[in-house]
């Protein structure tokens, strides 16, 4: 019954980094920071939602595997979050970003990230 939640918000997520990444190019900063709002606005849920269907499995892999991939996508939202934050300085004037790889990368990973969390919980 957990599935189709975590593979809503997960959906959301994807098609909003997505949505990011295409923003940042064509420097739409108001609608960046709406789609990093609705990005992160899906994931407190979404993370008790896996937390929660990891006490109704029964092997303990399946348990760490669900949790290692909830993980990969928090941590991937993070980076994405904080490459945002300094690019975003940078461009109004602040230190430049040490790291040159562009938004749309970190957005890729994020996708990714929702990927392999979305097959792990169809495989469960």
């Amino acid at each position: 019954a957990k599935a189709p939640l975590i593979n809503s918000s997960l959906h959301q997520v994807t098609a909003f980094s997505g949505k990011m990444a295409g923003d940042w190019r064509q420097s739409r900063w108001e609608l960046v920071s709406q789609d990093a709002n609705q990005i992160t606005s899906y994931l407190p849920n979404m993370a008790n939602v896996c937390i929660s269907a990891c006490a109704g499995l029964n092997r303990s892999s399946d348990q760490a595997a669900l949790q290692s991939y909830l993980r990969t996508v928090l941590e991937t939202t993070d980076t994405l979050s904080s490459r945002l934050i300094t690019q975003m300085n940078h461009r109004f004037g602040g230190e430049p970003d040490p790291d040159a790889t562009p938004i749309s990368t970190s957005a890729d990973h994020l996708r990714l990230a929702c990927r392999e969390l979305l097959i792990c919980v169809e495989d469960l």
